[in-house]
């Protein structure tokens, strides 16, 4: 199943990456992330950062390159590829 980046939000970026971990159960040298946003008040700061794993970005890679060739079939042979990756893919959205 192919997973998306997701967003974590701490007062730290280090707060937000333990959240991360946590909930993906994950040590922090198996997450990639960036830094969205990072707000510092006076009383307050805020840090929203989005993760994602090595795994998450192979799995998209290889959802998008099967996408593109069934793009690139002629219609009836299309139709037959779509079907089948329907099966095989049911998270991919094909008909956009």
């Amino acid at each position: 199943m192919v997973r998306s980046m997701k967003k974590y939000i701490g007062k730290t970026v280090e707060a937000a990456l333990n959240d991360a971990c946590v909930e993906l159960n994950r040590q922090l040298a198996e997450i990639n992330y960036y830094v969205v946003e990072e707000k510092k008040g006076i009383f307050s700061k805020k840090v929203e950062i989005m993760v994602y794993t090595k795994e998450d970005v192979v799995e998209l890679l290889n959802n998008v390159s099967l996408y593109e060739e069934l793009r690139m079939c002629n219609d009836g042979f299309h139709d037959v590829l779509k079907t089948l990756l329907k099966e095989k893919y049911p998270e991919l959205d094909m008909d956009k």
